[in-house]
């Protein structure tokens, strides 16, 4: 395996107050800065990529996967990219290969521009996460954890941006019986909106999404992930607030040195929540592509001063 391709990621043992156990997937230690890299490495080790290019649309992290994934395999990437991406990302996705197109608008923009780039076969559309062949990619976090663990007792919190990690989570862990709580941010709340109500995908915000959290604050769900959240029986979803994600973020720092981005404390704020009293929790730190200067505003806060809102 060489640098651009995925690794094994670190499980990290939590104990907290009451007798609670938390276990973290650390995805923000692949070489891409997130679990963004599985999806897009098995997509491009199982389909054929005759014109050399592939395209896609990313708030950040799915890029910087798929220009890694791109280079390792010898291709090309050109990537549609949200004009307010943040600096980070941008520098990230052009230091792993990828060629950036900023367009105006957010995700639901750009992945239109990739759609119109790949229709006259001048590239291949890699999705960031409405593919089979992505989804797969994705259940290798949660098949690595439940080789870790044993997964009597356990909850299994996950991040919702598009649906393609979450139903990675289900495609390991519903047959044994694993209950799966999928965790969106507030307030892009999509789950019942779009799967049960289908009522569509949400209105543009007034606002753009806070800082790092653009990974989870999208509008709309994936076409199979809908259909898998739909048929999970083992699933519930709640949400988060902000405060809650740089709370999550802030304690992670302190107690265990691991660095997230705030939509990469998604699951991790959650499972602080709502994990009871005894209970066993594993949650996915999704991603720790982050500005530097945003991380030490959030962690130079005294986390004394915050250890009783997560524990």
């Amino acid at each position: 395996m060489g640098p651009d391709t995925p690794i094994r990621t670190p499980l990290i043992r939590a104990p907290l107050l009451d007798g609670r156990l938390l276990w973290l997937k650390d995805e923000g230690a692949q070489p891409s800065g997130s679990f963004k890299l599985r999806g897009p490495s098995h997509f491009l080790s199982v389909n054929r990529i005759s014109s050399g290019v592939v395209t896609t649309a990313s708030t950040g992290n799915h890029a910087i996967g798929l220009s890694l994934a791109a280079r390792a395999n010898g291709l090309h990437a050109v990537i549609m990219v949200p004009r307010s991406t943040p600096a980070r990302k941008l520098a990230s996705i052009s230091a792993a290969g990828g060629e950036i197109r900023l367009i105006d608008g957010d995700y639901q923009d750009a992945l239109a521009e990739a759609e119109r780039f790949a229709a006259d076969g001048t590239a291949y559309l890699v999705p960031s996460y409405d593919h089979a062949d992505i989804i797969v990619g994705n259940r290798n976090v949660f098949l690595e954890i439940l080789e870790d663990l044993e997964p009597d007792n356990i909850s299994m919190f996950v991040p919702i941006g598009g649906g393609g990690l979450f139903s990675g989570a289900v495609q390991a862990c519903e047959g044994r019986g694993i209950p799966i709580i999928g965790v969106e941010l507030s307030p892009y709340e999509r789950v019942t909106r779009i799967a049960w109500n289908k009522q569509g995908d949400l209105p543009h915000m007034d606002k753009a999404p806070e800082p790092s959290t653009e990974g989870v604050a999208i509008r709309t769900l994936g076409v199979i992930p809908t259909r898998i959240m739909r048929e999970a029986s083992t699933a519930r979803f709640t949400s988060v607030e902000v405060a809650e994600l740089r709370a999550a973020c802030r304690w992670l720092w302190h107690a265990h040195g691991v660095r997230a981005e705030l939509g990469g404390c998604t699951a991790l704020a959650a499972a602080l929540r709502e994990t009871p009293p005894g209970g066993i929790s594993a949650c996915v730190i999704s991603g720790s592509n982050i500005d530097a200067d945003l991380h030490a505003d959030i962690v130079a806060q005294d986390a004394d001063d915050h250890a009783s809102e997560v524990q």
